[in-house]
């Protein structure tokens, strides 16, 4: 019962524990400058506390965004992220060939041979399913699907603690800017100006959106305009796929 099972029901062992407890969260809130404690042992949250309460960040991933390098790009936000329990979920025995296969899609990728990486651990899942839920990368897998979406839904928050965190303490322009870049991809489903817009409809992938792009489809009014002949022959999809996307 409150962490106490098994535990002496001594109150003088009780207050111990807890103090114990109280004083380690103290000390390890005070590391990451999420708190000043004063010489009288009183404390006071700092701009990393707020933080945290503002965006309901627990204290690890608080960790890992103060821990960041004022360089740090897209690959590293993204392990950053997918490095957070707040995201992570277990690599189900099914799952591994749809996120293999989505592994092949995504714009950034492990280090090492590539024939040779599979995806075994929820740190390397979250990496991939995070950028294929930019590319628009479609799971025939229902659980899959709803992961993708609570995952989005809490890099979203971290990416606008981080922000803050760059902005009201670490001073860290770069990492600031590439946040809002990368919180600005997921909710557009686009890495960048150059990949066109129409990935951004649910069931056209980035794959998809590239090929459309090379036969000179790349607006939404190139999409109206064309025939459903072009869109059929050139992403492999049904007549009533091309004719929703006109």
């Amino acid at each position: 019962f409150y962490g106490f099972k098994g535990r002496s029901k001594n109150e003088e062992a009780l207050h111990s524990f807890i103090l114990d407890k109280c004083t380690d969260s103290i000390n390890k809130l005070h590391k990451i400058h999420a708190i000043t404690v004063e010489e009288d042992g009183t404390f006071s949250p700092n701009a990393g506390g707020h933080i945290m309460s503002r965006n309901f960040v627990d204290f690890e991933t608080m960790k890992a965004i103060v821990k960041l390098p004022h360089d740090s790009g897209p690959v590293q936000l993204l392990n950053m992220m997918a490095n957070c329990g707040k995201i992570q979920t277990h690599v189900r025995k099914h799952e591994k060939k749809p996120l293999n296969e989505a592994y092949k899609l995504i714009k950034y990728k492990f280090e090492g041979p590539q024939s040779k990486i599979r995806i075994q651990t929820p740190a390397e899942k979250a990496f991939v399913m995070l950028q294929a839920a930019i590319g628009q990368h479609f799971f025939q897998d229902l659980p899959l699907r709803q992961q993708m979406s609570n995952m989005i839904d809490s890099a979203s928050q971290i990416l606008s603690a981080m922000e803050q965190y760059a902005k009201e303490s670490s001073g860290h322009g770069k990492v600031a800017t590439q946040g809002m870049i990368l919180r600005r991809s997921i909710y557009s489903s686009l890495w960048g100006e150059n990949d066109g817009v129409l990935n951004q409809i649910g069931g056209v992938t980035q794959t998809m959106a590239a090929k459309l792009k090379d036969i000179g489809i790349s607006t939404f009014a190139d999409a109206v305009n064309s025939s459903n002949e072009d869109i059929m022959n050139t992403c492999n999809v049904t007549v009533s796929f091309a004719s929703s996307l006109r």
